[in-house]
């Protein structure tokens, strides 16, 4: 019982905020965005390859990149602090809601995104808080709930491994408003 109060709780408080969020939605791609987000659920072994790997990619897209993760444990270690491209939150700086309360959340759904990314693959509050909460014009996930925050839904399912969500990434994000994009086979390739 006092888990679905906190999820009530959680939801209630997101959605207060959320209406106070001055947000223009806009379908961008990654040839027409600037600034894309990144939110995740992290681990304490660290940062995934394939998110690093997805991370580079997008910079030499020249995208500016900004990451964040939640680690679902009681304080954060050195380690995951002190990462340079990638900011962690941990319990400690969740309401007790689960609603984020820390200085890298809200600096994090401060900037202006063009396109944010939500590689959950489960409904988790602190993730779906910072998604919701979120400056972004245009939102993608890979699941889908009640009220949840997505302009655009990729359906996975919830066993694919994350190496397999960047490539679906990759491939709506480049395709979806691109007159110029087209797939052949597994190559993708513009036209001129």
């Amino acid at each position: 019982m006092f888990g679905k109060l906190k999820y009530k709780s959680g939801l209630k408080a997101i959605a207060t905020l959320q209406k106070k969020i001055p947000r223009k939605k806009f379908i961008y791609n990654l040839t027409t965005a600037r600034k894309v987000g990144l939110v995740f659920e992290g681990s304490i072994t660290g940062i995934p390859e394939e998110l690093k790997a997805f991370i580079q990619y997008l910079k030499t897209l020249n995208l500016d990149v900004y990451a964040i993760g939640f680690v679902d444990i009681k304080e954060l270690t050195v380690g995951l602090e002190q990462h340079p491209s990638i900011n962690f939150f941990s319990r400690k700086e969740l309401k007790w809601n689960g609603v984020p309360n820390c200085p890298h959340v809200v600096d994090f759904d401060s900037i202006r995104l063009d396109i944010l990314i939500d590689f959950s693959r489960r409904e988790l509050m602190p993730l779906r808080g910072v998604t919701a909460l979120a400056h972004a014009s245009f939102k993608v996930g890979f699941i889908n709930y009640h009220n949840s925050p997505f302009d655009f839904i990729v359906a996975v399912k919830e066993s694919e491994p994350l190496s397999y969500l960047i490539e679906q990434a990759k491939h709506y994000l480049m395709a979806i408003n691109n007159r110029h994009y087209h797939s052949v086979g597994d190559k993708k390739t513009e036209q001129s």
